[in-house]
């Protein structure tokens, strides 16, 4: 039954023989089960037909955990969102399986090593929002005291 649902899965994704790990397979079911809103352990190990147990010892096998992929996949995505994007910081806590920015911002800052707001002025520092706030500011200098 595992090979069945391992081939399965693999056809889905479509992965070939060579670079079909139970890490990628993970990896790639928890940035679509993220965008759906369910990426739980408990979903995945439903969706790919194994038990949690299966799960669990295939990804040590690997040396990881279902947790650090979450964490992996999150991260680069959130990169992605922050760097190639427009969406707003609270749109990405959401797609990302957040519902509060705060937390989002609290787990960014730990993997990607500054907060998000950081991150995307440091790529991108000729963002739409920044040049609307070198406007006000340079709008307020020209103004006569007074007005």
């Amino acid at each position: 039954m595992r090979a069945t649902a391992a081939g399965y899965a693999s056809q889905l994704l479509g992965l070939s023989g060579r670079d079909y790990t139970f890490s990628t397979l993970a990896a790639n079911f928890i940035a679509g089960a993220l965008q759906r809103g369910d990426a739980s352990e408990t979903r995945a190990c439903i969706e790919l037909g194994i038990t949690a147990r299966t799960l669990q010892r295939n990804l040590a096998t690997e040396g990881t955990t279902f947790k650090a992929l979450l964490d992996e996949t999150r991260a680069r995505m959130a990169r992605h969102y922050l760097i190639d994007t427009d969406l707003s910081l609270t749109a990405i806590a959401f797609l990302l399986g957040y519902s509060e920015l705060s937390a989002f911002s609290r787990a960014a800052k730990v993997w990607l090593g500054e907060t998000p707001s950081a991150l995307r002025k440091r790529h991108r520092p000729g963002s739409f929002a920044d040049k609307l706030h070198h406007s006000v500011d340079a709008n307020r200098k020209r103004q006569p005291a007074g007005s």
